[in-house]
């Protein structure tokens, strides 16, 4: 899978028989944080560009469905806030 994809070549040497596994998990660590960061900045209503770009589709079926939750939880997060406001 990602193996066949990269060119492990230059890395290679006799002293450091494992850096291939050492990149894949770093590779795989910060795609996971990535991902993770993303999906926090959708629940705290930081995204601007996820927001822009769920006004202009309407082909939801290609969308995370993960990011469409954590957007969902942002929204209703909202409509909470703003009745607490208004009840006070």
């Amino acid at each position: 899978m990602l193996t066949d994809q990269i060119n492990f070549n230059p890395l290679i040497c006799s002293d450091h028989k494992n850096i291939k596994t050492v990149f894949l998990n770093t590779l795989v660590k910060c795609v996971i944080y990535f991902y993770i960061t993303q999906i926090n900045r959708l629940v705290k209503g930081k995204d601007s560009k996820f927001k822009r770009y769920l006004a202009l589709t309407n082909d939801r079926n290609n969308i995370d469905p993960f990011k469409l939750h954590a957007h969902e939880k942002y929204l209703s997060k909202q409509k909470i806030k703003k009745r607490k406001y208004v009840n006070m």
